[in-house]
């Protein structure tokens, strides 16, 4: 009985896996739709139809990707775009392709990855396996449907031989695969522009037929989303022309070679450790370089990618340059009219700043552009492109961007603003490197500003002891150092440059006017139909006021564009000066009103004595070797500082606090014959002449006749109490107010010096005739 029920048991059980193992085999069955690999279904399945792309495949060493040794997905041409293909080509059939050709071709018709016709109508990257890795964040946020729009394929070029101009050594250059555009309805969405027009410009032997999904590079999608074993199919009515970088593209077109030349100067060649170490044995090298141009601001065209890092996949299916480049004929015609009367002997006497310039005006980087798109954008420098559709004589979509090739070359619109003499005259050329290296450019790009911009010679940076100095690949402004020539900082430069504009027009025909800069410090000064900067103007203290302010007064010449044109935001003027470039203020004895305060020692000095009674009053001391001020002088200071006769004769009376005796004006350095009874009580009674900013925010500007910010009325002082000022149009008084009775004193009146005050970078301050009662 036992036996007999073990053996049932043994029978229940093989009955019941064998139905299981039914069960499964039904499970794991591929299904009836599922026809096997891309080679098996494009030879299987459609009559022969793809023969001329298999065998293709095949002789290029393609198949066993097709045949599902990976994932793919195939962007498959039959045989009547095949055919197509090689007629227009002159090949008589495809064995007669040469194998690298080969290989680059078909390598471009097999996409990494599966991607389906949802994928690759509004590829997310960041959805995406491909672009998934710990280390690895995608910083460009997520973009607009169909703006990613590059794939990664399995064709590339060989390696070349290129010379570095760095080290003039040979190097091996590694191409990177090529990305192959897939333009979707999605993009042009997003862009707002019309799909069929802006494709077709750049492909018009090509129909647009993407409404409903999208064309891939030249070809229109015939069938979408064929299902393989290991991908995706695509049928398309073209064979897929592999694309070029924009460098290769300029390379071959000899009408651009000027253009090019100017491109080339900023290549520079990077050694990559992991390519070298992944296929310099396949290429029979040690060393493999990447030809690459970013280090100098310039976008990559001679890459294939944005990035060097296949993780980086959202910026690798997205960031595209474009390139406006004119023809050697239409920069050649530019040149005759401007450069050459600007004192340039050809385009190769170019300085290497201007091109560079050029070359920022003709490029356009983060995203592919389309014709409808040109007018709406603005390029590194703030300008926008100022070329017609009409001047197009060149165009293709590139492997990188795309190309736009002109045949007119017009006035670029940073060329036309009130930099325009500093780009096109040679005289000027270190006022450009001024500009450029102070970060300003942008700023003074837009029209929306009108300034009026001084201009001085390449002689008046040479007073100012500012030179070019070679750094390799183009020059920088240099100055002298403790080790030889550095780089002027941007900070000074910053400085030169705002303290030569001023914001909108300046009458240079005026009898007596200020104007603050865009430096904060910095002011002209006009008089008469002349100029000068107040940096210089103060150099009269310590002078005979009638003999030298005179000599201290320039006249300007207005520098029109060719010859008689405005700038587009403002004017320009040339201003020369015996103290070199504005706001280079090296040469000058003071600088800061502060310094001055604390270093002047001779009755020379209209203010000797109230700065010798403030170092008395210890308003300023050295303490333990560093310079240390009164608290409430901290920050910018705005003085009215009576004059050594008004202190001498209300020392004489004994009507300021805290001191006793009196100061011989007749010596070169005098001492105060008398002693200071009160140091607390002086030093309270000599900041009274002083503002800030903290108890009247106007000390962040300058008091002058007609100053927009000074405007009579009461201000208090740096001890906090009311102080009447008064500008009557003709002169300025200040009036202190008693803090017993709360009746203003007696009128101080501003002395004269031509009513312009002394301005310093860290404040300001004018003389007065009489001391506070």
């Amino acid at each position: 009985m036992i036996r007999k029920r073990h053996l049932l048991l043994l029978l229940f059980l093989s009955s019941f896996f064998l139905s299981c193992e039914d069960k499964m085999d039904e499970h794991y069955e591929k299904p009836a739709w599922l026809k096997g690999t891309a080679w098996e279904v494009l030879s299987n399945e459609y009559g022969g139809k793809f023969s001329m792309f298999l065998e293709a495949a095949e002789l290029s060493g393609f198949r066993p990707i097709l045949d599902g040794k990976s994932v793919a997905t195939v962007m498959a041409p039959d045989n009547d775009a095949f055919t197509t293909y090689l007629e227009e080509h002159g090949y008589v059939s495809v064995k007669d392709i040469p194998t690298d050709d080969l290989k680059k071709l078909i390598g471009y018709h097999l996409i990494y990855y599966s991607y389906s016709k949802t994928d690759l109508e509004n590829f997310r990257p960041e959805d995406s396996a491909t672009s998934k890795d710990d280390d690895e964040d995608d910083e460009l946020g997520v973009l607009q449907p169909g703006m990613y729009y590059k794939f990664r394929t399995h064709s590339t070029s060989p390696t070349t031989k290129e010379v570095d101009p760095a080290t003039k050594n040979t190097v091996t250059v590694y191409h990177l695969e090529r990305f192959l555009p897939v333009f979707s309805h999605h993009i042009f969405a997003s862009k707002g522009i019309d799909a069929k027009k802006n494709y077709e410009f750049f492909y018009p032997n090509s129909t647009w037929t993407g409404d409903n999904g999208f064309n891939v590079s030249n070809a229109s999608v015939k069938e979408y989303q064929i299902i393989t074993n290991n991908g995706y199919i695509y049928n398309v009515d073209r064979v897929l022309e592999p694309l070029e970088t924009i460098y290769d593209v300029l390379k071959k077109k000899s009408d651009y070679s000027d253009f090019l030349d100017f491109y080339s100067q900023y290549s520079t060649y990077t050694y990559d450790k992991d390519l070298s170490a992944d296929y310099g044995n396949a290429v029979g090298v040690d060393s493999l370089f990447l030809h690459e141009h970013a280090s100098n601001g310039l976008p990559n065209i001679a890459l294939e990618w944005p990035t060097s890092n296949f993780r980086l996949y959202p910026e690798l299916a997205s960031i595209s340059y474009s390139i406006f480049a004119p023809s050697n004929q239409a920069l050649n015609t530019f040149f005759n009219k401007y450069w050459k009367a600007g004192g340039y002997s050809s385009l190769t006497d170019l300085d290497p700043l201007i091109t560079k310039i050029l070359l920022y005006q003709s490029v356009y980087g983060g995203s592919i552009v389309f014709p409808d798109e040109i007018s709406g954008i603005t390029n590194s420098l703030g300008s926008h492109y100022d070329f017609q559709l009409s001047d197009v004589k060149d165009k293709s979509i590139c492997v990188n961007g795309s190309f736009y090739g002109l045949s007119n070359f017009p006035m670029p619109e940073i060329f036309s603003t009130v930099m325009g003499p500093s780009f096109l005259k040679r005289d000027y050329l270190l006022s450009l490197y001024a500009i450029y290296q102070s970060n300003q450019m942008a700023a003074y790009t837009t029209t929306a500003t009108n300034y009026t911009m001084l201009i001085t010679k390449n002689s008046g940076y040479e007073i100012s002891d500012m030179r070019l100095m070679s750094d390799g690949v183009g020059n920088t402004l240099a100055t002298s150092g403790e080790d030889g020539d550095v780089a002027v900082s941007s900070s000074d430069l910053k400085r030169i440059v705002s303290g030569g504009t001023v914001v909108g027009e300046v009458n240079f025909n005026a009898p007596w006017a200020v104007h603050a800069t865009q430096d904060g410090g910095t002011y002209w000064f006009i008089k008469d139909g002349k100029m000068t900067t107040n940096y210089v103007f103060n150099s009269v203290l310590g002078q005979d006021p009638q003999t030298v302010i005179p000599t201290l007064f320039t006249e300007v010449k207005e520098v029109t564009n060719d010859g008689g044109g405005v700038w587009t935001n403002g004017k320009v003027y040339e201003y020369e000066s015996d103290f070199g470039v504005f706001g280079k203020l090296d040469g000058l004895e003071y600088t800061s009103l502060k310094t001055m305060l604390t270093s002047i020692g001779e009755t020379k000095y209209p203010n000797f004595v109230f700065a010798y009674l403030m170092r008395q009053a210890e308003i300023f001391a050295t303490i333990d070797g560093v310079l240390a001020w009164d608290y409430r002088l901290a920050g910018r200071l705005i003085g009215f500082i009576p004059t050594n006769e008004a202190l001498k004769e209300a020392l004489d009376n004994d009507r300021i606090p805290g001191v006793k005796g009196t100061i011989d004006l007749s010596l070169p350095s005098p001492t105060l014959q008398g002693e200071v009874t009160n140091k607390r009580l002086l030093g309270e009674y000599l900041l009274n002449y002083f503002f800030t900013p903290t108890n009247a925010p106007v000390a962040s500007g300058c008091p002058y006749l007609g100053s927009p910010d000074w405007l009579s009325g009461e201000y208090r002082n740096s001890n906090n109490i009311p102080v009447k000022y008064t500008d009557n149009g003709a002169s300025i008084t200040l009036q202190l107010q008693n803090q017993t009775t709360g009746r203003y004193g007696n009128a101080c009146k501003v002395v004269s010096y031509e009513n312009f005050p002394f301005a310093f970078m860290d404040g300001a301050f004018h003389l007065i005739d009489a001391v506070f009662n």
